[in-house]
This record gives structure tokens, C-alpha cells and sequence, in this order.
């Protein structure tokens, strides 16, 4: 029986030979990852894996720890506390890092929560699963996000399995913190906050979805994912795995015969 995460899910709607890599292949750590992981770290605490990830010491000190292996420095570290701190009055009752998992006929679907349980939102205390990001530009990353299963599967996924443990449909809330690497100690960041209520219909779409995936053994290569962005910035995290995305980035050329123009 196969397991699936969100994360691996994800990648099927951009190459399904992608999301078959994900499974298996290792994907390289970036400075945004690990810039997530600390500020995730500062705001509910370190776990084991923040560490085991980029091979740092368990004893690790905090404040030595970013400049070591993230790359951090000071005053970016000073910056990312004070937001850590201002972050931390959203999440108000409830649990860190919850492990979630279902277990259905044919495939299993796990993964973990940021948080579960109260969160302010928009002035109100909320019982919803909460999921925390630290992002360089909120505007451009998230105010014009299209509304569709893969931008927001996540918010599908988890209380999805929540509700096939529990019988409760909880609301999926994003807590987007803005990472302002000049915050002053008297400044706020910016927090923008998006929620959605999943639906019956939704949590149906999602298991036909998986049984899709689950019941694929080709994994078509698509070659408009290889290389993407408008100024084809962005190179599919597991493109040196990839015969096939190789091909397209390694492709030889033959240059004709030149002519002067002026």
C-alpha cells in the first residue's frame, strides 16, 4: 500500500513524472527552506528535524546555529525574532508538529500539521488546523494565488485526514508571515491570513484525485514544467534526476552559418 504527503501530491498537477521523482529522489535544501524551518523553529519551538535535515548538532545553539549552516546573520536573525515574537500571539491554545495520518482501502495519506487547535483570526478566536509561512513578498506571492486544488491542496489534505479520524470538519487556516529581513525591534510585520472551509464534495474530489495518482504506472514527462517562470527562473527541483528534463536542458545546438547585421 502507498503512502502519500501532500507535498509529493502536489507535483502531479506539474509533471506527473515529477511527482514520481519526489518519492524517491533527493531534492536540494535552499536558503528559503531553511530560512522556513528556523522561523517555524522560533515560533513553536525546535524539533529533531529542523537539525537532522541540514546536518546541524543537536546541541546547537540558536543564536549560532543560522550563521553555521543557514547563512543567517545578524541583524536578519534579529529581524526574523522579532516577527517569530509578533507571529506568536496568532496561535493561542492547541498542539505543534501534529502527526496526521489515514489509512484507507487502497493507499494512506499522512503528513503534519503546523498547529491544531485556536488561532486569532481576523479578530476572533477560531478552533480550525493552522499552517504557518515566512515568505519574502505576500503581495506578489499570495494576494493574486488562483483558487484551485493545487495551489491550496493543503488545505484539503489535512482536515481531510482529520475528518476521517474524528468525524469533525475543521477549517484550514494560513498564517502567511511577511519575512522583512529590516524589522526593528518597535516595528510589527506584515501578516496576511487566508482561510477555507473544506468541503464534503471536496474531500470526494481529493480521494478520486489519489486513486488517479495511485493507479498510474506511466508518470508522463511534461515538458513545459522543466523550466518555468516569466523569465524562466525556475528549474524543477528534480530536473538532475530527470533522463528526460535533462534532455531539454542539455540539448545540443547547431549553429547556422552568421550574418552581420548592424
Amino acid at each position: 500500500m502507498n503512502t502519500y504527503r501532500q507535498s509529493e501530491l502536489v507535483n502531479y498537477f506539474d509533471c506527473p513524472r515529477k511527482f514520481k521523482l519526489s518519492l524517491t529522489a533527493d531534492r536540494k535544501k535552499s536558503k528559503l527552506m531553511a530560512e522556513g524551518h528556523l522561523f517555524e523553529g522560533l515560533v513553536f519551538g525546535f524539533k529533531y528535524n529542523h537539525f537532522h535535515e541540514f546536518d546541524i548538532p543537536l546541541d546547537s545553539d540558536i543564536d549560532t546555529l543560522p550563521a553555521k549552516k543557514f547563512g543567517i546573520q545578524e541583524p536578519s536573525l534579529l529581524a526574523y525574532k522579532i516577527a517569530a515574537k509578533h507571529a506568536k500571539t496568532f496561535f493561542l491554545e492547541g498542539d505543534s508538529y501534529v502527526k496526521l495520518r489515514y489509512e484507507g482501502p487502497n493507499w494512506c495519506l499522512q503528513g503534519e500539521a503546523d498547529f491544531i487547535g485556536d488561532v486569532m483570526y481576523r479578530g476572533n478566536q477560531v478552533r480550525c488546523i493552522a499552517d504557518l509561512k515566512f515568505t519574502g513578498d505576500i503581495v506578489k506571492n499570495w494576494h493574486d494565488k488562483e483558487a484551485n486544488f493545487k495551489s491550496f491542496i493543503q488545505s484539503i489534505v489535512y482536515p481531510f485526514i482529520h475528518y476521517k479520524n474524528t468525524g469533525e470538519i475543521l477549517p484550514f487556516v494560513y498564517v502567511i508571515v511577511d519575512n522583512d529581513k529590516s524589522l526593528l525591534p518597535n516595528e510589527t510585520p506584515y501578516v496576511k491570513q487566508m482561510r477555507h472551509v473544506p468541503t464534503l464534495k471536496e474531500f470526494e474530489l481529493l480521494e478520486a484525485f489519489i486513486d488517479t495518482v495511485d493507479s498510474d504506472f506511466e508518470f508522463k514527462h511534461n515538458p513545459n514544467s522543466c523550466v518555468t517562470g516569466p523569465y524562466w527562473n525556475y528549474e524543477c527541483p528534480y530536473m538532475r534526476s530527470c533522463e528526460i528534463g535533462r534532455q531539454f536542458k542539455e540539448i545540443a545546438v547547431e549553429i547556422p552559418e552568421l550574418e552581420l547585421a548592424l
